[in-house]
């Protein structure tokens, strides 16, 4: 999800990211448990659009929030599949 978050780089640090690796990190901790909620697109996209403002102090770059919240419930979504997939079968 990490990966997700920077390829989304919400407020434009890409150029800078061996600098600050972890500066996204906050939006996975706070995301995840939204997906484990089962969270609507809409919720997650409404959080992140106050998160980033918030937490940052920097106006992002347009967010595309929904866009962002449609792509990390279909990775969610994707990752409970294999999970369960695997202990269907006996695979870690």
């Amino acid at each position: 999800m990490r990966e997700m978050v920077w390829e989304w780089d919400p407020i434009g640090l890409f150029q800078s990211r061996h600098l600050v690796e972890d500066e996204y990190d906050c939006i996975v901790e706070h995301v995840l448990p939204l997906l484990r909620q089962a969270a609507s697109k809409k919720d997650i996209s409404d959080f992140l659009d106050r998160l980033l403002p918030e937490h940052f102090g920097l106006n992002p770059q347009p967010t595309q929030a929904g866009m962002f919240a449609d792509r990390i419930i279909g990775w969610w979504q994707q990752h409970q599949s294999d999970t369960s997939a695997d202990q269907a079968t006996g695979y870690p």
